[in-house]
């Protein structure tokens, strides 16, 4: 991966996190290095998976970015009585039907 690469791989991560800071970002990559990965993790990313990955790998992945979201949603609720909590309670509801 280039040091163009990593910029614009910084720049997306950046982004999403700017359009929602609560948002799990994932990055797939077919080029990790050390680099890359702590660019993506400075820029807001939540997780690094390298290709190849299994199938295991990307769902552990997945539901744990889920979890991290539904108790952000929680905490949020608790904490200022924000309207998100039917959102927060449909992502619960996700996460058993995943675990499930």
């Amino acid at each position: 991966m280039t040091v163009a690469d990593m910029a614009a791989a910084a720049k997306v991560v950046a982004a999403a996190k700017e359009a929602d800071p609560e948002m799990v970002v994932i990055v797939i990559t077919g080029f990790a290095t050390i680099e890359s990965t702590v660019e993506a993790m400075k820029a807001g990313a939540y997780d690094y998976l390298p290709k190849p990955f299994t199938p295991e790998a990307l769902i552990a992945v997945v539901q744990r970015g889920l979890e991290k979201r539904a108790l952000s949603f929680a905490w949020d609720v608790v904490m200022r009585g924000s309207k998100a909590e039917g959102a927060a309670l449909e992502m619960i509801d996700l996460l058993g039907k995943i675990e499930g």
